[in-house]
């Protein structure tokens, strides 16, 4: 994953909130990252972790 295990821990109790930090996180575990925006009665997908990264 490329990261500290102490940097890994913070990740795990949630303390660590870039979106980078937890795309990569993601990623090590074999997943995708997605971001969804909720407004009431719809929802926005937002980007996925490459195309937050992009921008």
């Amino acid at each position: 994953m490329g990261a500290a295990k102490g940097r890994i821990s913070r990740i795990g109790q949630g303390k660590v909130f870039t979106v980078d930090a937890i795309a990569r996180h993601v990623a090590a575990l074999g997943g995708k990252l997605n971001l969804v925006a909720e407004f009431g009665d719809h929802t926005h997908k937002v980007g996925g972790a490459e195309e937050l990264k992009a921008s």
